[in-house]
């Protein structure tokens, strides 16, 4: 039997399974590819991962080969209560979920959504370099003012 995180009981597996999988999220840095897969595989079965470029596939069979590590929720909570965390950011182009579930998870805010690897559309907040930059830090500043009396300077 195979675990791959630690959010949750893995649940029974049934007779013949020498697979399991219970809520099994994989991803790059902050962007999930794999979000709370499930499953049972018995020996000698055959299944099929179909999906869209970008969907996950190749992460999941690197999850299950041992060349990724699966996300572990409970060590990003761990570490954003500890350092005191003040505001929690997305950026425009990744899936929000993980973000999503840890300010939840922690009580932290979300700070809002900035600019990173696009711009935003023409007449948009992000058009260019210089105003992407100036959202970004206008954002920043906005979701971190509350945190202005723990000793972070600005």
């Amino acid at each position: 039997m195979m675990r791959m995180d630690r959010m949750e009981p893995l649940q029974p597996a049934p007779a013949g399974a020498d697979l399991s999988l219970d809520r099994v999220s994989l991803g790059y840095g902050v962007r999930l590819a794999v979000q709370d897969l499930s499953g049972h595989f018995a020996r000698g079965s055959m299944t099929a991962v179909i999906g869209p470029n970008g969907g996950g596939k190749s992460t999941l069979l690197k999850g299950l080969l041992g060349l990724l590590r699966p996300r572990d929720l409970a060590q990003l909570i761990r570490q954003v209560r500890q350092e005191r965390v003040g505001a929690i950011f997305l950026e425009d182009i990744s899936d929000p979920r993980l973000l999503e579930q840890l300010a939840r998870e922690t009580g932290v805010a979300l700070g809002g959504r900035l600019y990173s690897d696009a711009l935003s559309a023409p007449g948009g907040p992000a058009a260019t370099y210089v105003e992407m930059m100036q959202a970004n830090a206008a954002m920043l500043l906005q979701a971190l003012a509350p945190a202005s009396g723990s000793g972070m300077s600005r």
